[in-house]
Formats: C-alpha cells, sequence, structure tokens
C-alpha cells in the first residue's frame, strides 16, 4: 500500500482519536483495513472496562466481519501498541501495522519487541509471522490531538481535576513547612494566591500542552517551587538524592544550569556548608524569584550563591566549577548532545556532572527523550562521562498529577565524572 493510502486511512484514525477524546476518554483510535477496505475501527474505551484499548476492540469487531485470522490486512493506530495489544496483533495475522506517536516506555515494537520477535514466529498454531511496522508516521499530526489529552478517568472531569491541583496548591501553601520560612513571598513578589494557583495547575493540567515559553512567568516559577515542598512527590525524592550525590563528592563550587527556582541543597548544602553555587538560566523570572525566595531564608546568601544569565543554547556554561547540575534543564536546550560533549571537552578532567533525565514519551517543551535509565547511561559514556551513580525515581500517582498514567514517565538521577 502506498503512502498515499496510508496517509488517508491516518489521517482518519487521528480524527477518530479526538472523537474519543471528546467522550472523555483517552484520544486512542484504531482502523483495520484489508484489500482497500476499512474492515473495523474503534476507540478507546479503557476508562469504562480497563481492557478494552482500541487495538482490541477494532480487531475483535475485524475477526467477526472475516470470520477468520486478518491475513493481509493493515492496522492503522494513532500511537503505538502496548503489550497487550501487540501480542493480539500477532494472534490474529495482521501483516502490516502502522503507528504514528511511539511509547519508548510501553510500546510492544520499541520497548518489549512484540511485533518484531522472531522466536513467536516458531509458534505458528498461535502467532502469525512479524508484522512490517511503519513507525511515527503522521507522528506530529497525532501530537496536535495527544498535547490537548487532559486525563479524565483520574477526577472524572477537567474541573474536578484542576480542582484537585489547586487543593495540593493549597495544602502546600499552607503548610507549617512552608509558611515558616515563606510567609512573605506573595507580597514581596506581588502576587495574588490565586495566580499561583492557576500557574500550578495550568503546569500541571497536561505536560504535553506546553512549550519552554511558559517559565517566563514568575507565578510559575512560585508554581514550580511549591512542587519542591509536596510531599511524597518525585521531586523530593529527587532534591534528597543530589544531596547525597553533593555530600559523597565534597564539591566546592557547583553550576546549577537551568535552575527553575531553588532546591533543597541550597540551603542543606551550599549555605550551611559554606560552599559556593553558580545559578544559571536564560529567563528573567528565575532569578527574580530566586532572589527574594533566598533573601528569606539568609540575608546574606549573595556570599556563596551567585546568578548568572546564559543561554544554553548558544553552548554558554560557567567555567572553573568542580560540579554541574543539570536537574531537569538538559532536555530542554536545542542540541542536548552537542553541548554537553562541548562542556565536558572544556572543563577539568575530575569534574563531577550530576543529571536528573526523563524516562518516557517526548513532550513538546524537551527536545529530546530516553527510553530506558541504559540508554541514558549508554548516551552520557557516549558523551566523555564515566557513570559513578545511577537510580530511578518514580513518580507518585497521589500527588504527581502532570500525566494521566504514573507509569508513562520516570527519572535518571546519575552522578557521573569526566
Amino acid at each position: 500500500m502506498n503512502n498515499a493510502r496510508h496517509y488517508a486511512y491516518m489521517k482518519d484514525c487521528i480524527e477518530l482519536s479526538r472523537r474519543s477524546l471528546e467522550r472523555g476518554q483517552a484520544p486512542f483510535a484504531t482502523i483495520i483495513v484489508q484489500e482497500n477496505q476499512v474492515i473495523a475501527s474503534a476507540m478507546n474505551n479503557a476508562a469504562n472496562i480497563p481492557s478494552e484499548h482500541a487495538e482490541v476492540l477494532a480487531l475483535n469487531l475485524a475477526m467477526k466481519k472475516v470470520g477468520g485470522k486478518l491475513q493481509g490486512a493493515t492496522l492503522y493506530t494513532n500511537c503505538e501498541p502496548c503489550p497487550m495489544c501487540a501480542f493480539m496483533i500477532r494472534e490474529y495475522g495482521i501483516e502490516t501495522v502502522v503507528y504514528a506517536i511511539p511509547s519508548p516506555f510501553m510500546g510492544g515494537h520499541s520497548k518489549y519487541k512484540i511485533l518484531e520477535d522472531k522466536e513467536l514466529d516458531t509458534f505458528d498454531n498461535f502467532f502469525a509471522p512479524s508484522p512490517t511496522v511503519i513507525a511515527g508516521f503522521m507522528e506530529s499530526e497525532a501530537m496536535q490531538v495527544f498535547r490537548t489529552f487532559t486525563p479524565l478517568w483520574m477526577f472524572g472531569s477537567h474541573a474536578k481535576r484542576e480542582q484537585r491541583l489547586r487543593e495540593l496548591c493549597l495544602q502546600t501553601m499552607h503548610s507549617d513547612a512552608f509558611q515558616g520560612q515563606y510567609s512573605l513571598l506573595l507580597p514581596t513578589l506581588q502576587l495574588t494566591e490565586d495566580e499561583v494557583l492557576q500557574a500550578y495547575a495550568n503546569y500541571d493540567m497536561n505536560v504535553f500542552a506546553y512549550d519552554n515559553s511558559i517559565y517566563g512567568s514568575l507565578s510559575l516559577r512560585f508554581a514550580l517551587f511549591l512542587h519542591y515542598f509536596l510531599q511524597g512527590s518525585w521531586h523530593q525524592v529527587r532534591q534528597k538524592t543530589v544531596l547525597e550525590y553533593l555530600n559523597e563528592i565534597h564539591a566546592e563550587r557547583i553550576a546549577d544550569m537551568g535552575f527553575g527556582a531553588p532546591t533543597q541543597y541550597l540551603f542543606d548544602y551550599v549555605l550551611q556548608q559554606k560552599k559556593s553555587a553558580i545559578l544559571v538560566d536564560f529567563y528573567d523570572s528565575a532569578f527574580a524569584f530566586a532572589k527574594v525566595a533566598l533573601a528569606l531564608r539568609d540575608g546574606g546568601y549573595q556570599r556563596y550563591i551567585a546568578m548568572e544569565k546564559l543561554d544554553m543554547n548558544e553552548h554558554a556554561f560557567p567555567s572553573g566549577q568542580d560540579c554541574y547540575l543539570f536537574q531537569d534543564s538538559l532536555e530542554h536546550v536545542r542540541a542536548p548532545k552537542t553541548y554537553l560533549m562541548k562542556v565536558v571537552q572544556e572543563v577539568a578532567r575530575g569534574t563531577y556532572f550530576i543529571f536528573s533525565l526523563p524516562i518516557g514519551p517526548l513532550i513538546p517543551s524537551h527536545t529530546m527523550s530516553w527510553a530506558s535509565l541504559e540508554e541514558i547511561l549508554q548516551w552520557l559514556e557516549d558523551c566523555g562521562l564515566t557513570i559513578i551513580r545511577a537510580e530511578k525515581s518514580w513518580l507518585n500517582p497521589e500527588v504527581d498529577l502532570f500525566v494521566a498514567d504514573s507509569s508513562l514517565f520516570h527519572w535518571g538521577l546519575i552522578l557521573a565524572r569526566k
């Protein structure tokens, strides 16, 4: 089948995924074509019955229609089939699979290799030969729908989800831990509580819906800072791990690249142990917020903490540091590998690097994604680094609500050295 036919069927599939979203389901859809005729189509129904993925429903409909295996058929789906659906595709005899959006964390093709597993071919009583797979076909078009995806099944509706996020924000903002030190943040920054609540909700409603321009907002910086106080969140795990790494290597001079908002190591390591840190960012909002937050904790913070506006897209970085810290910032750079290789090449041997890097699907504010911790480690080694420690950090589905399915993302926390 030529690309024009693929385009027409995938276009219909993407439109079907949009309708699925409008019905309150996740935006997944499947169309099955045999002999140039659509023999089945289906939208996701997993919010009602978890096993009723679009592929499952379409495959069952197609089998009933033709009365047997689906030899010669092509299956179109806007997102890579999961392992369950991939096994069904093999069992039902689909000849070609065309999908738009890869799912590197849970895909039955890119992650678990079920669609291309030749060992299954030997069980010919159960599985058909490996299908031809066309991956990433019309991915950008499919993402236009997927980026508007709000996980309705978690809280029943868009409004209820936003309400839950506002509750978490308020609980954190009025907690003893936060109020004891930062009660003057709002009036000093001339922000209203509602502005921060809205920024918090906007940031967490859907990571597929915004790009890096969101970081220019001062209220967004406040919302980021609140995340670091969210009890049980992956942000707290990350902060604890970074602090452990710094204490292990006894770093004296730290460059926090794309720092976003002040994190705990600045207080419990830099200020407490009288080390030095340079906070690097591109957005003025980061510095405006940090100056107030740091001053409320320690009026003399400038003796140990400096700030420098640099653009990592222009390959800029402060020289002469013995540790470079990338807390979920490197993946925002236009060319992450080129940039990191330049930094590694120019710093002194023995310089340490600490990374927090996402594992999961690519989102609009990122320029790169990784499918596994092993892939991250190989990538860092290719950039000229030696891995010292590495571990995973998982989302807490009770409070880390910026994705519908908490299993979609986790993070690699890595200590490395040149």
